[in-house]
């Protein structure tokens, strides 16, 4: 039992220490287990104390760091505070400046509008200056012209004067030797009168004689009245020639009369101001010379011609057949009427200030200008090109061809220039400035109208006399003057292309009182002929109406000269003239009452 109970006992303690063995080999692994723990948490310590002191030693570098920038925005802030203290005050002076400035700027432009003002009124008294002196040069040279005209009228006329001796002479003797010769023949016709007829005999001698002696009465009595009416020619002839020399004396003494008055007015040209206006035959004339120059296929035709051949069957009677006749030959005549000869121009200094033939502008005194070397004609170097070929054009030339062109458009309806008892009109299409702004927005094209004194402008062609016109200009009216510029300078408008200004015309009014503002017009043409054609017809409308307006004042002068000659009791029944209505405008006194003292 105790073997068995140490046997018991001994499996007791054998399982106790199997399992006290097995918790130790638990125990151990444990052990293990942990110090692994401890070794890898002694690692993870390590591991995040060195993070610690890498974040540490990285915050306390970002520290100095932010230390070092919050240094730099210190001084960096101190900085710009002194710069925007600098900034405020500099600010305070532009806004000091600015407002010197401004008044500066505001002055400166009531200067500018003064001083535009005072342009203005220098630009209109050069304008005057240049037309003044621009008369006077003009008043000059045609002095001087018809001095050498007066000149060369002399010569001719002693060039005439001693062919006339001469043809005097010659024919003086001609008719003594005639006279001679027929004093001969006389004497001789005499003599063969006096001598006795001879008879022939023979078989037929009586009849013969009968007609022998019958034939030689007849010329007996022939002859007779023969020789005294000879005589009597010749006497005729004679007092004829007698008479004519007479005449040609009395013509020749006339004309010497004319040359002597011809030098008087030149004398009396030369003291004064004289400028010779252009009429619308010189624009006429320029038209012409503009046709005339143009190819016969190209020149004008009315538009009321018809075809021959409609013509002929139309026509019946021997009128109208002459008609047509003579229509066919004017129209031939003008197709075969063709003058191109160009100038032959040479550049040279002008030594006498004239308008140039083109432009219508002022060759200067001094400057380059293009004289024709045949028919002298002056122009700009520049405008030479554009006038017409017309060098050495005779004046019976010139004057066949608008007569055959005047008959060809006597029922054409287009035609634009009129003038019949002194009312001229005149049209076509010219350009203006848009908005009256000198050109500073354009040219825009209207449709001017000249009727008498009165200039219309509308924007289209008027088909009615119903439609109303957008501007209208008087060329006449009673309180002031107008003055037509030819040629304008580019400083008047700026933005106009110096190609287009030598086209442009000025119409300019100078009224004579300061309650009603002047008027200036600008057009430009659409060519030199066009623009030649309106100065010219511009230019005499306003000379006329000048003329007339002389007239007017001379007479109202010579009435109260007259007034002032009359007895004090005729000038208290007459009265002062307060006012005068003229034209249409005037009034009939109905009655009249003498007012006492």
């Amino acid at each position: 039992e105790k073997e068995r109970q140490w046997e018991a006992w001994r499996g007791a303690l054998e399982d106790e220490k199997t399992q006290a063995e097995r918790r130790t080999r638990d125990l151990q692994r444990l052990l293990d287990n942990e110090k692994q723990n401890r070794l890898r948490a002694e690692q993870r310590s390590t591991e995040s104390r060195q993070a610690v002191e890498l974040a540490v030693k990285e915050h306390k570098a970002e520290i100095l760091a932010l230390q070092q920038a919050l240094k730099e925005q210190r001084l960096k802030a101190e900085s710009l505070s002194d710069t925007l203290n600098d900034l405020e005050k500099k600010h305070a002076m532009l806004e000091m400046n600015a407002r010197s400035l401004q008044q500066k700027l505001e002055t400166e432009r009531e200067l500018k509008q003064r001083l535009m003002e005072e342009q203005g009124k220098l630009q209109q008294q050069m304008d005057l200056q240049k037309s003044h002196i621009f008369r006077l040069t003009q008043g000059l040279q045609d002095a001087l012209d018809q001095t050498d005209m007066l000149k060369t009228e002399r010569t001719d006329l002693e060039y005439q004067l001693e062919n006339i001796q001469a043809v005097y002479s010659h024919e003086k003797v001609k008719m003594e030797g005639t006279i001679s010769q027929q004093t001969k023949l006389i004497d001789f016709l005499q003599a063969k009168m006096d001598q006795p007829t001879k008879k022939k005999k023979g078989i037929f001698g009586r009849r013969k004689e009968d007609v022998g002696t019958t034939t030689n009465g007849a010329l007996a009595q022939q002859a007779q009245p023969a020789v005294p009416m000879q005589y009597g020619d010749m006497k005729l002839a004679l007092d004829k020639e007698r008479s004519r020399c007479s005449e040609l004396e009395e013509a020749l003494m006339k004309m010497r009369i004319e040359l002597r008055t011809l030098r008087e007015e030149a004398a009396h040209f030369k003291a004064q101001e004289h400028v010779a206006p252009s009429t619308p035959a010189q624009a006429r004339h320029q038209i012409l010379m503009s046709a005339i120059v143009k190819s016969p296929e190209h020149q004008p035709n009315p538009s009321s011609l018809l075809n021959p051949s409609t013509r002929c069957k139309e026509t019946s009677t021997p009128e109208e057949k002459r008609r047509v006749t003579f229509e066919k030959f004017g129209r031939r005549v003008k197709e075969r009427m063709h003058h191109n000869i160009p100038h032959r121009f040479t550049v040279g200094l002008n030594m006498r200030a004239a308008k140039c033939a083109v432009c219508l502008d002022t060759v200067h005194f001094g400057r380059q200008a293009a004289t024709c070397l045949e028919c002298h004609t002056l122009c700009h170097p520049k405008c030479s090109p554009c006038l017409p070929a017309t060098c050495g054009l005779p004046a019976e030339f010139a004057t066949h061809f608008s007569e055959a062109l005047c008959r060809e458009k006597t029922n054409s309806p287009a035609l634009q220039f009129k003038e019949a008892s002194g009312h001229v009109r005149l049209e076509g299409w010219m350009k203006q400035p848009r908005n009256g702004k000198r050109g500073q927005q354009g040219w825009e094209r209207k449709y001017v109208v000249l009727d008498g004194t009165k200039l219309s402008i509308y924007d289209n062609e008027p088909r009615e006399d119903s439609v109303k016109a957008e501007e209208e200009f008087e060329l006449c009216f009673p309180d002031g003057e107008v003055t037509v510029h030819g040629a304008v300078g580019a400083s008047e408008l700026i933005n106009t292309a110096k190609s287009d200004i030598p086209y442009v015309l000025k119409l300019e009014s100078h009224p004579h009182t300061t309650c009603w503002p002047g008027q200036t017009l600008y057009f430009m043409a659409p060519s030199f002929p066009d623009k030649q054609r309106w100065v010219a017809v511009l230019e005499s409308v306003v000379a006329g109406s000048r003329g007339s307006k002389d007239r007017a004042e001379a007479d109202a002068a010579g009435v109260s000269k007259r007034q002032k000659n009359l007895s004090p009791l005729v000038q208290k029944l007459l009265g002062n003239s307060l006012l005068k209505l003229e034209g249409d405008d005037r009034l009939d006194i109905n009655c009249t009452l003498p007012l006492t003292d």
